[in-house]
């Protein structure tokens, strides 16, 4: 949970700053999503390298994700938690009253278990 409350600080702060600055080549987004028995959060940001976003050109995203779960097997309760980041190349394709936004890159996922639990594979590193 406390990674979790940081997160939603972060955001916050960041949300704030974009408000405040106003840029037009960089766009911060981010959401946060809570149940009875789990909490997910995401912040990132996208950046056109022609420093206009309502123009054609290429983009850098970059994200970063954390989310929390519990759940009860026949015997004991499990914390499980997912913390996931990305890093991706696109290009937009702008036109009077749409864009097309097409992205490519490589994703990191890491998750883990507070007990072993047979039925849940959730242990390690992927990208």
């Amino acid at each position: 949970m406390k990674k979790f409350l940081s997160f939603l600080i972060i955001w916050f702060v960041a949300s704030s700053l974009k408000s405040a600055f106003a840029f037009d080549h960089s766009m911060v987004f981010g959401g946060i999503s809570v149940g009875e028995d789990m909490s997910y959060g995401n912040l990132g940001v996208v950046t056109a390298f022609n420093r206009n976003l309502e123009k054609n050109g290429s983009l850098l995203r970059v994200s970063a994700g954390y989310n929390n779960y519990n759940y009860s097997t026949t015997t004991r309760s499990i914390n499980s938690n997912i913390s996931d980041s990305d890093l991706m190349f696109g290009h937009q394709f702008v036109a009077e009253d749409s864009k097309i936004i097409l992205f490519g890159g490589a994703n990191y996922s890491d998750s883990g278990v507070s007990r072993f639990d047979m039925n849940n594979r959730a242990a390690g590193g992927k990208v």
